[in-house]
């Protein structure tokens, strides 16, 4: 079974460093896959807080490009732990 993302209403599969679709047997994706992930969790993220009353700093209150690098820093490492979760 291939996971998939959902981003904007599209299915993505992840694709693994050997362009096979990322499975349970495969490891995490890296570097523009990782950065696109950091991506949709942050918005997701941002997204979230709005809808339950809550103000996220406004350092990074903006879209991912312009997030300050230590925050995405931050974001890298959650994700990556999530993905580590989801693989054992």
């Amino acid at each position: 079974m291939t996971r998939t993302a959902v981003a904007a209403g599209n299915e993505m599969p992840f694709i693994g460093r050997q362009g096979k679709p990322w499975n349970s047997g495969a490891r995490p994706p890296v570097g523009a896959r990782l950065e696109h992930l950091c991506e949709v969790m942050h918005d997701a993220y941002e997204k979230a807080a709005a809808g339950n009353g809550w103000e996220t700093q406004a350092a990074s209150r903006k879209p991912w490009t312009d997030v300050p690098e230590a925050n995405k820093a931050t974001m890298r490492a959650a994700v990556t732990a999530l993905l580590k979760e989801l693989e054992s």
